[in-house]
């Protein structure tokens, strides 16, 4: 069925610019409509008016109407595109157009029927045997991980492989300056929480009223007269002044063996100094460290990809018949098994140059 926009050919009140569509009926329609038409043909008379109407009410449903009765009809794609052709002289195909739409139309009376409920306007099957189920055996294949899987991955591989290293850059930084200020404000908070002895004495001394403490001082003046009483005799307190004197020199340093302990404190300190790395030098080493497991990562994957290779390849080498194929097969084998002899050296080497 063709139009175009001059040419409203058997009343069908939709707008098409030089398309073509296929008209499926169902069978028992499909052969009163077709004999209708032989009639006319054997006749001599020309089909100037269809037998039939079709009016769309929207872009995919329409109403067929035939004999007093309607029929619901809906226009489905097809899953691939059809040329139509025309006979022209000496037996030669002209394409006339393409088609890739069919009307379809209900086999019961829309008084029967349901309304308008399809929402599928795809068919699975062309108009050719050839055609059946043709979306379904061209299809493409889904992918074996979703894209937002790959971005993962891809990110970690770049990662690893680009060995991007941020010490104390933008959050981390952030970070570790509010740890220090949240451990600062708890020391500061404990300090103030927890006073010392000597904080709780002063504090003590300091609310005690006037009075109390000119008692205290009394109290304390009566004990050193006690015992300055008590010390009454010369001797006794010469001892004591000699016992006094003895303790004095015992805890008395010279000045000179305070500068040797010096002196032997830094000899002692001065390697242990030299022994502490730099903090360049701890970057350094961590780089070098990454580097390294990176590099490994790598060989160890590439070592798993091309044993996983080697596998296929003897499959298929097992499979094959031709004698030439699998001897071109078989080269490229040993080619293969030279390569993972080569990565597997390499890792070899690598290992000892880090723990050499």
């Amino acid at each position: 069925m063709s139009s175009s926009n001059s040419s409203p050919t058997g009343h069908i009140y939709r707008q098409l610019d030089e398309q073509q569509v296929i008209l499926r009926l169902p069978p028992a329609l499909a052969t009163r409509v077709q004999q209708q038409l032989d009639d006319k043909l054997a006749t001599g008379q020309q089909i100037l008016e269809l037998p039939y109407q079709i009016e769309f009410m929207d872009n995919r449903h329409a109403l067929f109407r035939y004999e007093g009765n309607t029929y619901a009809a809906v226009l489905c794609d097809l899953p691939c595109v059809v040329e139509s052709s025309r006979l022209g002289e000496a037996k030669k195909l002209y394409k006339n157009l393409d088609v890739h739409q069919v009307l379809q139309v209900d086999s019961k009376p829309i008084e029967q029927s349901l309304e308008r409920t399809e929402t599928d306007f795809y068919l699975e099957d062309g108009i050719t045997h050839v055609t059946k189920g043709a979306k379904t055996r061209f299809r493409k294949d889904p992918p074996e991980y979703d894209a937002d899987r790959v971005s993962y991955v891809e990110g970690l591989m770049k990662n690893v492989f680009e060995l991007k290293y941020n010490l104390v850059k933008g959050e981390s930084a952030k970070k570790t300056d509010t740890l220090m200020e949240f451990l600062e404000e708890e020391e500061l908070e404990d300090a103030v929480k927890e006073p010392t002895t000597l904080e709780q004495e002063e504090n003590a001394s300091s609310q005690l009223a006037p009075q109390e403490k000119t008692n205290m001082e009394d109290s304390v003046l009566k004990t050193l007269e006690t015992e300055e009483m008590q010390v009454s005799n010369v001797a006794e307190q010469e001892s004591f002044a000699a016992v006094v004197r003895d303790n004095t020199e015992a805890f008395q340093v010279s000045p000179t063996n305070i500068s040797e302990e010096k002196k032997s404190e830094t000899l002692l300190e001065s390697p242990q100094e030299d022994n502490i790395p730099s903090s360049s030098q701890i970057e350094q080493q961590k780089v070098l460290e990454a580097q390294r497991k990176a590099e490994r990562f790598r060989l160890e994957k590439s070592i798993e990809a091309q044993q996983s290779k080697i596998r296929q390849m003897e499959e298929k080498i097992r499979d094959v018949s031709n004698h030439v194929l699998k001897q071109r097969m078989q080269q490229h084998l040993d080619d293969m098994n030279h390569e993972l002899a080569r990565l597997r050296e390499a890792l070899e080497k690598h290992d000892r140059e880090v723990y050499m």
